[in-house]
This record gives C-alpha cells, structure tokens and sequence, in this order.
C-alpha cells in the first residue's frame, strides 16, 4: 500500500508540477501557471450554464410525467460517454509513451502497485469531468429531489461515476497495445486519436445549437418508447442506471442506500476485473515498446533494385517534406487538418437554413445569369483563395521546424532554390484539396454552371500561392528555430498568426474592393481583374521566398 501511496504522489507531482508553471523569459513561473488555470477554467463557466440550463428543462419535464429517474440516467450515460473518450485519449499517454515506463520495471514494486498507481491518476483527472456534471445536476435536482437524497446521491455518484468508463477505455487501449504495433507507433496514434477527437469536437459543435433547442414532444417520443441508444447505454454502464434509482423524487433515503450500494458494488466488481486483465495484459503490451516500429522485410534483388533508382532532386527533397508533414500528428493536425474542418463547420451551419422554407428563397433569389452575381461570386472565390491559404501554414513553418538541423539546408548538394520551391510546393500540394473540399460542396448545395464553377477555382488559386510564398519568406526572415519539441515550432510560432490574420485581411480586403467592381464589371472583366492583380501577388511572393530566399538562408545559423 505505501508503495502504491509512493508512486501515485510521484506521478501526480510530475505531471501537476509540470503544467502548473509557464516559462516567462526563460525562468519558470507558477503564478502564471496558476492565472491560466483560472482563466481556462472560468471559460468553462458559460457552458456550464447552458448545461445547466438544458438539464433544467429536462429534469421539469420528466418530473411532471414521473419519469425524473430516465432522464438522470441520461444525462449520467452521457457523462460516462465523455469520460470514456477522454480517458481513451490521455490513457496511451500515461500508461505507454510516458517518458518514465523503462525506469518502473526494474523498480520492486509489484504490477498491480504499478498499474494502479497509474490508474489512480488517470482517475483522478477524468474525476474534474465528473466534478463539473455533479455540481450541475445538483443545482437542476435541488427543486426534484429532497436535499438529503439528494446530497447522499450526488457524493456516491460522484465517486463511482468515472470508474466503470475508465475501466472500458484502459482495458481496451491495454488490448490495442498488446495485440497491434501502435505501442511502437507513438505518433501514428496521436495522429489517430487526434482525428477522433477533432471529429467529436465537430459533431458537438454541429448539433450543439439542436441540443439546446429542446422539443419536448421529439425528447419524449424518443426517450419514452424503445430507444436502442440509451438501452445499451444503460447496459454498458449498469452502475449509472442504479444511480439513477436513487434520485428518484419519491425515494427515501432507504431506497437511495439500497441503489447506491449496487451502484458502489459494480464499481467495486469493475475495478476488480482491471486489475485482473492488466495483470495479463499490461506488461506485456509495454516490452519492447523502445524497439522500432518498422516493419521488417528481407529484401530481394527487385527490392534493392526499385530502392537505388534514381530520382530528381525536387520530387525527392518534396517526396521529403510531405512524409514529415504526415509523419508528424503536431504539423498535420495544426498546419493541414484545420483547413479541412473549419469548411465542414461552416457547411454545417448551412443546414439548419437548408431545412427551412428560407433556403428555397435565398436560392431563388440567386440568378446566376445575372452578370453582377456571377462577378460577385468571383470576388467571393478570389477571397476563398487567400482563406485558405491562410489556414494550410505547411510551408510557412517549413524553416522553423528544422530547428537546430538547419545547417543540414546549408550542405546539402541541392541549390537553394530547389530547396525552397519543394517545401513552397508541398503547401501547394495540400492547398488544392483543401480549396476543393469547399468549393466542390458548395457547387453541389447551390448548382452553380459548370463554367462558373471552374472560373471561380481558377481565380482563386493566385491568392493561395501568394499566401504559400509569403508564409515561407516571413519564415525565412524570422524563424523559430530554438526549440526542444516540434510542438513550439508550430503551436508557439508568431508567424502563424501573422500569416493567418494577414491572408484573411487580404481576403477582406478583396471583397470589398470587389464590391464596388461588380457595381460596374461583369464576370470576365471581374475575372481578368482579379486574376491580374492576385497574380502579380503571387510573382511577388515567390520572387521574395526564392530569389531572395538563398540569401536570407545563408545568414541563418
């Protein structure tokens, strides 16, 4: 037991120490750890209202058909359901790619001292997830439920809620670690993981706005006849159903004792049940994890063959920059990824007006035979081009993430400027499907004609070279590139926010320019004008990136 005391306030200070200070100016402060907790947190108070607010609402109606019991377990299952995703985030860290698994093994502690130190913190992270739902159904019982039930209830639940979801998520990472290569993998996991949890993030945010607009009839049809969803819920986390019971309005605490302790029960079998599968499952999964990932291969002469061909020294140095872009979670979710979600969000947005009547008249109301709405759609898709450039930043943090590699640039027998046009051109690779993925869905929703269509792409894309170029020659001029983890080059670099806020004031500023061209030019004029002009842009750029490129580089070191 003192073990287990041991290492769990070991892992809690490492890991607590760590993230409560923030280097100012190269020293750590704790204060201001401190100060962005607080904000962080108290950013959480508006959502915490509307939960409360929803909860609210559908706490009242179930009380008054006496059905208050479903809806608590509804809103618990939907607790367990974050923490299950959480936890199956943050669980491979702490358990598998945690600097400090190679020391714990020859440590004599025993496996279960181990693991259930780790667990115990993971625990008690996913423990503020539960803090944060507790505290809110409390307020939205207080005026169901009597205070005692209520109180007894809500401190049992608290306790027991995180446990059976952790034990999902642990035993099932425990199984992909022992069963797969992703243990060896670090990064293609987080990669992995990573999507998931945009693509969660994206569906809330696409559904939030449904989710507190409650309809009571659809609430109850839902609920109250044979919902498949929350029947299997309630299976998965039986404890939560028991829990329920127990702030039923007409309970005494009688009957809430008797739930809670089957509540408390199932938490007590679950936590048994890990322990027992992580025994088997655990120590095996983290042996070897220091060995490399690579599949091998014996080697053939056609292998051998295929492998020394020789290839251009732009399509290798390019083949180059987009494996580390692929390779990196850090660079693909920060500089590519968010290019591709922020369209799906607007789109989504799009579709509460899609089912209304006003969706037919806004599309009744666009004549695309009109010349100045053709040459406002140019002006629109001209602004596009610099929006999305401004979001895919691969090449405007090409320099910065070679870190203190940069003298590897310097020697190697490939000039500066090839150099500079594969990592301009490995943007550009990613910046047409991006621009595509906005502009495909937007020819489907309002059937634009086919040349309009092309036209619009067409004149988009100067916007998007030139914010390419620019990127790269503002981070050739002031790169980043004291760093010990990929994650500064790109999440702490400034040149991201100058390029970001920068194209898309271009892009504002393009749009209104061509505002007032439509009032007297029709498409093709709109066209040939915009193109010029966003094509001289783009000549610039590039002379800026590339022709001074290969002096700016020799003053790097």
């Amino acid at each position: 037991m003192r073990k287990w005391w041991t290492l769990t306030g070991v892992f809690m200070k490492t890991i607590i120490g760590s993230s409560m200070s923030i280097k100012i100016k190269g020293k750590e402060n704790k204060w201001a750890g401190m100060a962005v907790w607080l904000i962080a947190a108290l950013c959480f108070f508006p959502i915490m209202f509307a939960i409360y607010h929803t909860m609210g609402q559908i706490f009242s109606l179930f009380y008054v058909i006496g059905q208050l019991p479903v809806a608590v377990g509804l809103a618990l299952n939907i607790g367990s359901i974050i923490i299950f995703v959480f936890s199956f985030m943050a669980a491979p860290a702490l358990f598998y790619f945690a600097k400090d698994v190679e020391f714990l093994l020859p440590l004599p502690a025993r496996p279960q001292q181990v693991i259930g130190a780790k667990f115990a913190v993971a625990l008690a992270f996913e423990y503020i997830v539960a803090l944060g739902l507790m505290v809110v159904m409390f307020a939205a019982l207080r005026s169901y439920v009597p205070l005692g039930v209520l109180s007894f209830s809500t401190v049992i639940t608290f306790i027991t809620l995180p446990i059976l979801p952790m034990v999902y998520s642990t035993v099932l990472v425990m199984l992909l670690m022992r069963v797969t290569r992703l243990g060896r993998n670090p990064d293609r996991y987080t990669l992995i993981v990573g999507i998931l949890a945009i693509a969660i993030a994206v569906g809330f945010s696409m559904y939030s706005n449904q989710a507190f607009a409650i309809d009571q009839e659809l609430l109850l049809d839902a609920v109250m006849g044979e919902p498949v969803a929350l029947t299997t819920l309630n299976t998965l986390f039986i404890g939560n159903g028991f829990a329920a019971q127990a702030f039923g309005a007409t309970a005494i605490f009688g009957g809430a004792l008797h739930n809670q302790l089957i509540n408390i029960a199932v938490a007590v079998v679950a936590v048994v049940i890990f322990f027992w599968l992580a025994g088997r499952l655990y120590f095996a999964g983290v042996i070897g994890l220091s060995e490399s990932g690579a599949p091998t291969k014996k080697m053939t002469v056609e292998d051998i063959a295929a492998s020394s061909q020789g290839r251009g020294k732009f399509y290798s140095y390019l083949v180059k920059e987009l494996k580390l872009v692929f390779r990196s979670p850090t660079v693909f979710m920060n500089c590519v990824l968010v290019a591709f979600i922020m369209p799906i969000i607007l789109l989504a947005s799009l579709v509460p007006l899609m089912r209304s009547g006003e969706f037919d008249e806004l599309l009744y109301l666009i004549n695309f035979s009109n010349p100045r709405v053709s040459a406002m759609v140019m002006v629109i898709m001209c602004a596009v081009g610099f929006f999305v450039g401004g979001m895919i930043t691969v090449a405007g943090t090409a320099i910065s993430r070679e870190g203190r590699n940069i003298f590897i640039m310097k020697y190697l027998p490939v000039p500066y400027p090839t150099q500079l046009n594969a990592k301009a051109v490995s943007g550009i690779v990613l910046l047409v499907p991006a621009l595509l993925f906005i502009v495909v869905p937007l020819q489907v929703v309002f059937a634009a004609p086919l040349w309009l269509f092309v036209t619009g792409t067409l004149v988009a894309v100067p916007g998007m070279l030139f914010v390419n170029y620019l990127g790269l020659y503002i981070d050739l001029v002031r790169p980043k590139l004291t760093w010990d983890n990929e994650q500064a080059a790109v999440k702490q670099n400034l040149n991201i926010i100058i390029l970001m806020f920068g194209s898309w004031g271009v892009a504002a500023g393009i749009g209104m320019l061509g505002w007032f061209m439509t009032s007297f030019a029709g498409p093709l004029v709109a066209f040939l004008g915009l193109f010029g002009i966003t094509g001289l842009l783009a000549v610039l750029a590039y002379y800026l990136a590339v022709g001074k490129g290969g002096a700016l580089m020799e003053k790097l070191h």
